[in-house]
């Protein structure tokens, strides 16, 4: 007997025909096949997602403060601040954080819902971390995400209470992220209200020298006013001998702030280098090497470069200490500040349905597999068929 079947290709029109002749066992396969994804997308955990959206940070102002003084003498150069896609990602990092998860598990009472009770604490704020998701748009808006999961076999209070969850745990999350920001801030706030009080005592004790030397000189030199030229020269000494003790004053700051090598800490380093540097020429003969009116601190008379030397030193201290005087007060108000440091645009709603499974996306992809699967079942019984009767021809 001859046998085709192994000179015979698998062709298009040949799969067909295979289909059309096992098409009971295909519907039936599928059939089969969508009825258990049906079933089992009752089953399968529902997961709900709730968002909240966070306004992008708005720019500091600074130009009552010391870091707002630097930028004014550096020709714009912003050296306190920090912009606002630093911010935003800070937030996101801040969202990760062990200090947020502990908020969020104590104001949602985590501890005492069963998918959440763990061995020690530090699991528990890995799980709720891992929770929170965020991300930037293009506009800047921050926005967090949270997923929450029921059990297997989900009833509808499974189902409600997942919801809620999810919101909770995502308005917990944005009020987290608040407080911790402004218990940073007003901690801050605090360390610099301490520098700026022992650098206001220590220059309040040098002014009350600097005064009672002023009074003993002119009572013994019977001198109270000087000419308008020196004048003019201890008004420029002056107004860079301010700005320099304000730099020095926040260079202080700083670096108690970040480490020596931060590039902040140099760049103010560089203003209070470039402000000593003119601070020595306007007592060697004016900024402007040009100005032929200038003339050198030195070439003044002695009795008056010496009352002018102690002029200078008190009107630099009473400068200083008001502006010192202010800052303090800024930082102590903002030291017991309850302001929210976030603005929140959308806070979270309970979802009214879930996020996944997709019934509708299960049974696309299950018709597509149970149909692949059933033709190349169909496929594979045809190609073992025929291989049993090729062998059974031969040995005929």
């Amino acid at each position: 007997m001859e046998n085709k079947s192994g000179n015979e290709t698998l062709t298009l029109s040949s799969i067909l025909t295979l289909c059309r002749i096992h098409k009971k066992f295909i519907i039936f396969f599928i059939l089969i096949s969508l009825i258990i994804t049906g079933v089992y997308s009752f089953i399968v955990p529902h997961q709900y997602s709730a968002t909240a959206s966070i306004l992008p940070p708005e720019d500091e102002g600074n130009s009552g403060s010391l870091s707002g003084f630097l930028q004014s003498i550096s020709g714009g150069i912003s050296l306190g601040g920090i912009s606002k896609g630093v911010k935003v990602d800070l937030y996101i990092d801040m969202l990760k954080s062990r200090s947020v998860a502990k908020y969020i598990t104590d104001k949602c009472g985590l501890r005492k819902i069963k998918e959440f009770k763990f061995e020690n604490d530090d699991i528990l704020y890995d799980v709720v971390s891992n929770m929170i998701e965020s991300e930037a748009n293009r506009s800047g808006l921050l926005l967090v995400y949270v997923t929450v999961a029921t059990p297997y076999f989900p009833s509808q209070k499974d189902k409600t209470f997942a919801a809620k969850l999810a919101s909770d745990i995502t308005n917990a999350a944005v009020e987290g992220l608040d407080f911790v920001n402004r218990e940073k801030s007003n901690l801050k706030a605090k360390k610099k209200k301490a520098y700026i009080s022992k650098v206001l005592e220590d220059n309040l004790k040098r002014l009350d020298s600097v005064d009672a030397a002023m009074e003993k000189f002119q009572q013994e030199n019977k001198l109270i006013a000087i000419d308008e030229q020196t004048k003019a020269i201890l008004e420029t000494i002056v107004g860079v001998g301010t700005q320099l003790s304000k730099a020095e004053v926040e260079l202080g700051i700083i670096q108690q702030q970040y480490e020596p090598n931060a590039p902040i800490v140099k760049a103010y380093q560089r203003q209070v280098d470039d402000l000593k540097r003119q601070y020595e020429k306007t007592q060697q003969g004016g900024l402007i090497p040009s100005d032929r009116f200038a003339i050198a601190l030195s070439n003044v008379p002695a009795l008056i470069r010496n009352y002018t030397t102690l002029l200078r030193d008190q009107k630099i201290l009473t400068q200083l200490n008001m502006y010192l005087e202010t800052q303090k007060h800024q930082e102590a108000i903002e030291e017991e500040s309850d302001i929210p440091t976030i603005q929140v645009l959308d806070e979270a709603f309970p979802p009214y349905k879930k996020s996944s499974p997709s019934r509708l996306l299960m049974l696309v992809l299950a018709f597509f597999l149970s149909s692949f699967l059933s033709v190349s079942i169909v496929i594979f019984r045809a190609y073992y068929n025929g291989r049993k009767l090729e062998k059974a021809d031969i040995q005929v």
